[in-house]
């Protein structure tokens, strides 16, 4: 496979994995309209809150997401982008070198995902911090 093949199959994997908000063409559903054709309908009371089964290292990814207000779809959705940012800088970080694959990954998330470019930056640097943190200290892993 060559090099070209690679990031564009970690590139396409993080696109799906990005399924932090916008798999809906960039539509954000909190701002669309509500109109009189809107029905309100009763809703059974929230379960307790279950014991987290998410690993410490993805507490932190969403703490971080929830702290500088990323909207996601899920935590599951945004896990699996977080993750998705650690395997596109493994495979690209080689060829491309550590500036230019988090500056990609940055992209990803904007092109893929709808984000500004504030929030991609938020979660490349959040995703780094959780997941893969020897990108950190500037190492190429």
């Amino acid at each position: 496979m060559t090099i070209t093949h690679r990031i564009a199959a970690a590139s396409a994997a993080a696109c799906v994995a990005l399924g932090l908000t916008a798999c809906d063409n960039g539509h954000d559903p909190a701002s669309w309209p509500l109109d009189d054709s809107t029905v309100a309908v009763d809703v059974a009371p929230a379960p307790a809150p279950q014991p987290s089964a998410h690993t410490p290292a993805e507490v932190a990814y969403l703490a971080t997401l929830n702290q500088h207000g990323v909207y996601y779809l899920s935590d599951a959705a945004a896990i699996r982008g977080g993750r998705a940012v650690c395997d596109y800088l493994d495979a690209a970080v080689p060829y491309l070198g550590l500036d230019a694959a988090l500056w990609d990954a940055g992209q990803i998330a904007v092109d893929a995902g709808g984000y500004s470019l504030g929030d991609s930056a938020r979660i490349v640097g959040a995703a780094v911090g959780s997941f893969c943190p020897a990108y950190l200290a500037g190492g190429e892993v």
